[in-house]
């Protein structure tokens, strides 16, 4: 099937904003001890490491896999597809590559918040649009219309992931 991608943010687009949240992270947590990044397989693994290099606090790192999009389209349903890390008593900061629906984070907020110090939600793209739960990231890169996008880690069937750029994605 022919496709089409557009780029829609560049490479020093990106790491421009990001090195922006980065020191707005680094502000909120300079004084603050146990912080945990956790990374959302795969989709942040790019943002992930951008971020982490560029901020100025010492962290732990943890992943944590979710799946709930089969191609372009949701499915409602959120899976855990990795071990859940222990962050008992840990400031954690999720970084996700992009809240749409809200229900992957809300699903991950409700399983560590119980143990957790404290949870905030990083994410590299917000699609408010298409939100259905009532979630809200307290960092975020940038804020997007209802577009498929992919590269920067995001993918649509696991493909498009390595693209250095941010694209929108149109199937023909």
């Amino acid at each position: 099937m022919p496709v089409r991608i557009e780029s829609l943010f560049e490479q020093g687009t990106i790491r421009n904003r990001t090195r922006t949240i980065a020191n707005f992270i680094s502000e909120d947590y300079e004084s603050i001890d146990d912080v945990v990044l956790l990374c959302v397989l795969k989709g942040s693994v790019n943002f992930f490491s951008d971020l982490s290099l560029m901020l100025d606090i010492d962290t732990e790192y943890e992943f944590v896999g979710l799946s709930s999009y089969e191609g372009t389209t949701s499915t409602g349903d959120v899976k855990l597809t990795t071990a859940l890390p222990d962050v008992k008593g840990k400031n954690v900061i999720i970084v996700e590559d992009i809240v749409d629906t809200g229900r992957s984070i809300e699903y991950l907020k409700t399983l560590i918040e119980p143990d957790a110090a404290d949870v905030k939600v990083c994410t590299l793209l917000d699609k408010p649009s298409r939100r259905e739960v009532d979630v809200e990231p307290d960092y975020v890169v940038f804020t997007i219309d209802d577009l498929f996008v992919v590269g920067y880690g995001l993918d649509c069937n696991e493909k498009w992931r390595n693209l250095p750029y941010i694209g929108t994605y149109e199937a023909w």
